[in-house]
């Protein structure tokens, strides 16, 4: 990763947290100018490949989070900065920067869950309720939280900075930890350089 794009990659993650927290969102003014941005980057360095290589990882980097965006376990603004940060990693590094940003994020829920024991208590109730009724009648049928539950809100953008960071210190700092450790069993990471 060269200065420029780790900039881009701070600037991005700083401000997308800032709005998180305040403002409860992040801003398509945070995020598309970075895919943007990144895109055209890797097209004008690396040409077609670069182009390809950016593009493979902004569109991995939103799959990969649209499951929990669609389960309401995270913002749409969550799904398209981890786009943005794709693009800035390519389709490789997002794999690995999304299990950073998965790791940190359900630490980051657990405490929230152990802060919050009312909710807890009521979170697990309704996820039992749920698992019986799938298991007597084979439906899966979700129990909504009642209106006055005092429900904790994750900040996602939290865990997904604290994860693209740490992947970024990881590239910048020469540390392949996860390629290492699985060696070539995995051979997708061998085609997705």
């Amino acid at each position: 990763m060269d200065n420029f794009l780790i900039i881009l990659l701070i600037i991005a993650m700083t401000t997308a947290v800032v709005e998180d927290l305040k403002h409860h969102k992040i801003p398509n003014l945070v995020t598309f100018p970075t895919m943007a941005i990144s895109v055209t980057y890797y097209t004008f360095i690396n040409g077609h490949e670069g182009f390809l290589f950016s593009l493979g990882g902004m569109i991995f980097g939103t799959v990969f989070f649209i499951i929990p965006y669609i389960m309401g376990g995270m913002g749409a603004g969550d799904v398209k900065l981890m786009g943005a940060a794709g693009a800035i990693f390519g389709p490789k590094g997002i794999i690995i920067a999304s299990i950073m940003v998965f790791l940190i994020g359900g630490v980051y829920g657990l405490l929230l869950m152990l802060i919050t024991p009312g909710y807890t208590s009521s979170f697990l109730r309704r996820q039992w309720s749920t698992l019986k009724t799938l298991v007597l009648t084979k439906q899966i049928i979700l129990v909504p939280p009642s209106f006055d539950e005092n429900r904790p809100v994750l900040k996602f953008a939290v865990p997904i900075a604290l994860g693209a960071m740490g992947f970024m210190y990881m590239k910048v700092f020469g540390y392949d930890l996860f390629p290492e450790l699985l060696g070539d069993k995995f051979m997708i990471f061998s085609i997705l350089k």
